[in-house]
C-alpha cells in the first residue's frame, strides 16, 4: 500500500493546514494566494534533488519549499526562516493524518490472507504517525522512501525494497492512489497496480479501479473461484 491519499488523509486538508499555518505566523493567506505562491517561480525552481534521498534531503526541500511560500507573501528572510522550520516541525506530528472510513475494514479484511507492507513517499515521520493510528499491527513490513534512499516514481524504489524482502514483482499488487508515482512506476517493473479513485477522477483509466479499499477482498476472491 501507499499511506497519504490510500490508507489515511491529511487532517486537516493540506492546504487549510498550510493556510492555518501562515495566518498564525502573521501572514495574509487564502486559497487564491496559497495557489499563487505554490506555482510561483521561487517556488517551482526549487531543486526536488535526484538520486539518493533521505530523511534530511526532504526535510531540507520541504523546510526550503516553507520558506518560499513565507517569502512570495511578503514575509521577511528571519520570519521565512523561523516559519519554514515551524512548518515542518508542525507537518510531523504524529496526529496530522487520519485513516479513511474504509482503511480498517479493508486491512481486517486482508490480513489473516495477504502478507501487507507500506511503501510511501514519506520522511521518518510516517512511522510515529503509522503508530498513533494503530495500524503497524496489519503489516509485515512498513518503508519510508527516507529509509528506501530513492522516492517513487523512481523505480529503484521498488527494486530496493522487493531485493530486501526476496519476493517476485509478480507475486505483489500495490494499491495507490497516484497515476504517476504508483501505476507508472509499477507497470514499468511489471508488478500490477490497484489505482484507488474515491473521487471517480480515473474510471477511465486502464486496470484495477477502486472507488473503496473494501474492494480488494472481493476483487481477490473473485479472481480465486
Amino acid at each position: 500500500f501507499d499511506f497519504g491519499d490510500t490508507l489515511a488523509f491529511n487532517h486537516p486538508t493540506f492546504d487549510e493546514w498550510f493556510i492555518k499555518q501562515l495566518t498564525e505566523i502573521g501572514l495574509d493567506c487564502n486559497q487564491q494566494k496559497l495557489d499563487e505562491a505554490f506555482n510561483s517561480e521561487r517556488v517551482q525552481n526549487i531543486p526536488r534533488g535526484i538520486g539518493s534521498i533521505s530523511d534530511e534531503t526532504i526535510k531540507e526541500f520541504w523546510t526550503e519549499v516553507y520558506s518560499g511560500i513565507i517569502t512570495y507573501l511578503g514575509g521577511s528572510e528571519e520570519l521565512s526562516s523561523a516559519g519554514g522550520e515551524k512548518m515542518w516541525n508542525d507537518h510531523c506530528r504524529e496526529d496530522s493524518y487520519k485513516l479513511y472510513d474504509d482503511t480498517l475494514e479493508a486491512l481486517e479484511e486482508l490480513k489473516n490472507e495477504y502478507s501487507l507492507g507500506i511503501i510511501s513517499n514519506f520522511d521518518l515521520s510516517l512511522h510515529p504517525k503509522i503508530d498513533f493510528l494503530d495500524i503497524r499491527k496489519y503489516f509485515k513490513k512498513i518503508y519510508s522512501t527516507a529509509e528506501i534512499g530513492f522516492e517513487k516514481p523512481d523505480p529503484r524504489t521498488f527494486e530496493k525494497v522487493f531485493s530486501d524482502l526476496e519476493i517476485s514483482y509478480d507475486s505483489v499488487i500495490y494499491v495507490g492512489d497516484h497515476i504517476r508515482n504508483d501505476f507508472e512506476s509499477c507497470k514499468k517493473l511489471g508488478i500490477e497496480t490497484f489505482l484507488i479513485d474515491r473521487n471517480r477522477c480515473y474510471q477511465n483509466h486502464e486496470g484495477v479501479i477502486l472507488n473503496k479499499l473494501s474492494e480488494i477482498s472481493e476483487i481477490l476472491r473473485g479472481r480465486v473461484r
